[in-house]
């Protein structure tokens, strides 16, 4: 880490990263009034060096709320702490034996509903990763989004509405659509948002308030094109500018979304995307891209998702098959089951699903299974995380 500010000239300060079965740097909360006086810290029970807190926000007048996860990250608990006198009470905990995902990238604190006397928190408790309403005590529970698939995250709350906004897409794990639910009285399923006829990926950014959103949609043949749009109408402000009028379409024949299905009879999400001119009749080298770890998914249904970023060319125009699939353990929308069977087992389910004991046993395992004329599949390599 550099010090640029204590001095003149930077400064590096080395900071340790514990090795396996050291204990990490110690976390704990301490609290000052902006007027002056002692520090009190927050007395939250477990050993700090055992222990991460990854979230916390006033959630009231001389009040802390306090994500807390044992370091196996398998137990997460909610706490309330008084600033006044340091306590500490748990209201709210799950566990996994896999483990418990801040279902986050950014942890930055809760959605506050009806006037603090709610929340909402996303959990994968049941198995799929869904949205709750949990009262601030932590003893009314209620699921708003039934169903057995995932949202991808929160978007937006228009407590005005009564409307949770968030994305999802429960037909097709390799795109994505914006849904709503109501927070309060929800007997409805969530409705869909985004035009059905938009085949793909779609991101918004929704104004305070829920009105106004800045919508964007891509898919394998599609270039990004965005919008204006109101809600939850979902009509464009400007329809000159609209995302119907301007949607343009490129050619892609030779790119072919497939299931494939493992050993194990596990289907897995895949892609192919054969050369430039291709030539039923005659042979073509295969290159297979390899990741399968939980960090990304490569089979998303956006534009651009469909050429080999470490090749220094065009992999299409030389004359290359290009393949990639989505294993067990990838971040895909297929259920809590799906992405945490990698627990324990990176290196040995993900080849697995891809067909080897090996990486490579793996990629001529699942070339064998693509269908068509014009595979070589004596001739292949593979390339990506491996």
């Amino acid at each position: 880490m550099l010090n640029t500010t204590d001095s003149v000239y930077s400064q590096v300060v080395p900071v340790e990263y514990p090795k396996v079965g050291e204990a990490p740097s110690p976390v704990r909360i301490g609290v000052i009034t902006v007027a002056g006086g002692g520090l009190r810290w927050m007395n939250i029970p477990g050993d700090p060096r055992q222990h991460y807190l990854p979230r916390m926000e006033w959630s009231g007048t001389n009040e802390l709320v306090v994500q807390q996860l044992d370091r196996k990250q398998q137990e997460s608990k909610l706490i309330y702490c008084k600033t006044t006198d340091g306590s500490a009470a748990t209201f709210w905990a799950e566990n996994d034996e896999a483990w418990v995902d801040l279902n986050t990238d950014n942890p930055v604190g809760w959605n506050w509903v009806n006037k603090g006397q709610d929340f909402l928190w996303v959990s994968e408790k049941d198995g799929w990763r869904h949205i709750y309403k949990i009262s601030r005590d932590g003893k009314t529970v209620t699921l708003l989004t039934k169903g057995n698939y995932d949202i991808g995250k929160i978007v937006s709350v228009d407590e005005g509405s009564n409307y949770v906004y968030f994305t999802a897409s429960p037909a097709s794990a390799t795109q994505l659509h914006l849904y709503r639910v109501r927070i309060n009285n929800g007997k409805d399923d969530p409705e869909q948002v985004s035009p059905s006829s938009l085949k793909g990926t779609h991101q918004y950014q929704i104004s305070p308030g829920g009105k106004l959103a800045r919508h964007s949609f891509s898919n394998y043949n599609t270039p990004p094109v965005t919008e204006w749009v109101s809600l939850p109408d979902h009509k464009p402000l400007n329809s000159g500018k609209s995302i119907a009028n301007n949607l343009k379409t490129t050619a892609m024949p030779n790119v072919e979304y497939v299931k494939l299905t493992t050993q194990d009879n596990i289907v897995l999400d895949a892609w192919i995307n054969k050369p430039t001119n291709f030539d039923p009749s005659k042979k073509y080298p295969v290159v297979f891209y390899v990741y399968g770890e939980p960090a990304a998914t490569t089979i998303d249904d956006s534009y651009g998702n469909h050429s080999n970023f470490l090749y220094n060319g065009d992999m299409a125009a030389d004359g290359y098959v290009q393949v990639a699939l989505d294993n067990r353990g990838s971040p895909a929308l297929k259920g809590a089951a799906w992405r945490k069977s990698i627990y324990r087992k990176i290196g040995d389910i993900n080849i697995r699903d891809m067909g080897g004991r090996t990486a490579r046993d793996s990629a001529n395992a699942q070339a064998k299974k693509l269908k068509g004329p014009g595979v070589e599949r004596g001739n292949l390599n593979e390339g990506g995380d491996v």
